[in-house]
C-alpha cells in the first residue's frame, strides 16, 4: 500500500473507468437525509463493477476462456487450468449448470454473526463470558441477541487452481467527500466503519485457506485532509501480525492498477509450459 512504483493499467478503457473511480467525489452531506438515503455509494460500486468488467474483457482478449456462471453477478475466467471468479455488472446467474454449492461458499458475501462467534470462541464460551446478567438477553439467551444479524461485504473476487481454492478476495467500496464540499478536509461518517469491517473480515478470514481485503475507495482519500488514508495503512499493518490478514486500501489509479495488475499475473495467460 502506497509508496511503491507505479502500475499502468493495460487498456485505455481501464485507464479510463480508473480515472472515473479517482475522480469519484460525493456531493455534500444534506440535513435530514440519513447514509441509506443517499446513492452516491451505489453510483460508485456500478463503476466499480465495469472496472471488474473491463479487467475481464482484457484477459479474454489475452486468452482466457470467457464464461458466465450460475453465480449471481460473476464470471469466470479460464486459463490452463486457473480460474479466476470476478464480480460483473452485466450479467445475473445465467449460465446452464446448476450452482457447485462448494464453489457458492467461496462466492459469498454475507457472514452470519452466530456462525463466526460459533467458530471462536464457541456459542457456549460466548454465554459465559459475555453475557448479560440480567434482562431479555441474559445467560442462555445471549445468541437471540445476534441471532439473525451478520455482516455483508460489497463484492468479491475467488482465485480456483485445479479446482482448488488458492484466495478469496472479499471487496468493499468506499466513497469519501470533503466537509461541506469546500474541497478542505475529509467527512467522517461512514468511513469509520471500515475499521468494523476490517474487524469482522480478520473473523470470515480463518474459514478458507487464503483470504485477502481489498478496498476500492475514491480517491477524495488522498486529496483532502483526514486521519482515514494513514490509519487505514497503519492499522493494516498492525493487524497483518496474524499471518492471514491481507488488506490493502487503493485510492488512485495506479492503486487500482496494482490490484488488477495482481490478478492478470495470477493468471499467467499464455506464460506457463
Amino acid at each position: 500500500m502506497g509508496g511503491d512504483s507505479p502500475h499502468r493499467l493495460p487498456t485505455p478503457l481501464l485507464l479510463d473507468i480508473a480515472e472515473m473511480m479517482e475522480a469519484f467525489e460525493a456531493a455534500p452531506s444534506r440535513a435530514n437525509t440519513g447514509a441509506g438515503g443517499r446513492r452516491e455509494g451505489a453510483v460508485f460500486e456500478s463503476v466499480a463493477r465495469q472496472f471488474w468488467d473491463g479487467l475481464g474483457d482484457h484477459l479474454g482478449s489475452l486468452g482466457a476462456t470467457t464464461e458466465l456462471t450460475p453465480y449471481d453477478r460473476f464470471r469466470r475466467f479460464r486459463s490452463e487450468g486457473r480460474t479466476l471468479y470476478l464480480p460483473s455488472g452485466r450479467v445475473a446467474g445465467t449460465a446452464a449448470a446448476s450452482p457447485d454449492e462448494r464453489r457458492r461458499s467461496w462466492l459469498s458475501l454475507k457472514f452470519d454473526t452466530a456462525d463466526l462467534v460459533d467458530r471462536y470462541p464457541g456459542t457456549g464460551e460466548a454465554i459465559r463470558r459475555w453475557a448479560p446478567t440480567d434482562g431479555e438477553y441474559a445467560g442462555d439467551s445471549y445468541p437471540q441477541m445476534y441471532g439473525g444479524r451478520g455482516t455483508t461485504f460489497d463484492d468479491t473476487v475467488v482465485l480456483e487452481d485445479e479446482g482448488v481454492l488458492v484466495e478469496k478476495v472479499l471487496v468493499e467500496y468506499k466513497t469519501a467527500k470533503s466537509i461541506g464540499g469546500k474541497g478542505v478536509a475529509l467527512e467522517g461518517n461512514a468511513h469509520e466503519r471500515l475499521s468494523f469491517q476490517a474487524l469482522q473480515y480478520l473473523e470470515v478470514a480463518t474459514k478458507y485457506p487464503s483470504c485477502s481485503f481489498l478496498v476500492f475507495a475514491n480517491g477524495a482519500f488522498a486529496r483532502y485532509k483526514n486521519k482515514y488514508h494513514v490509519s487505514f495503512r497503519v492499522q493494516a499493518e498492525r493487524l497483518s501480525v496474524f499471518s492471514w490478514f491481507k488488506m490493502d486500501h487503493c485510492c488512485g489509479v495506479h492503486e487500482y492498477a496494482r490490484a488488477a495488475q495482481r490478478l492478470i499475473d495470477w493468471v499467467s495467460i499464455g506464460s506457463r509450459a
